[in-house]
């Protein structure tokens, strides 16, 4: 018989992760005053994708809808700066942060925090997006 363990990430919703994968798109398309400017890799390289090897048509994500990212960024703006790390953590910067190789824990660990307290921050900074848009 398993046990099932309590999940102790309760997921965003889905139009709030969405809203906030534009965020991302919009920080990465421009120069400041977004979040984290293109610090690196200044070519286009960083946003070439290798073909899949299972012969799916490549699909490129769609340009972010700036209104909404703005609405984000200002919500970015109001976070703390604890909120914010892990904001950048999660979305902009997955793989300076670990969590894109070792989810979470990896991210947490990098900002010397529990799992806990990273996903108790992180639902804080999707709260406060939530409520950005009413």
């Amino acid at each position: 018989m398993r046990i099932k363990q309590k999940a102790s990430w309760k997921e965003v919703p889905e139009w709030v992760e969405h809203e906030i994968q534009n965020w991302v798109r919009w920080c990465w398309s421009g120069p400041w005053p977004h979040p984290l400017p293109p610090t690196q890799c200044a070519s286009a390289e960083r946003y070439y994708r290798a073909p899949s090897d299972l012969g799916e048509a490549e699909t490129s994500l769609p340009p972010p809808y700036v209104p909404n990212a703005e609405i984000v960024q200002r919500a970015y703006v109001a976070m703390l700066k604890q909120e914010q790390h892990v904001m950048k953590a999660e979305y902009i910067h997955p793989w300076e942060s670990g969590r894109a190789r070792y989810g979470r824990t990896g991210a947490a660990r990098q900002l010397k925090m529990s799992l806990a307290n990273y996903e108790t921050i992180l639902r804080s900074g999707c709260f406060r997006i939530e409520r950005a848009f009413g």
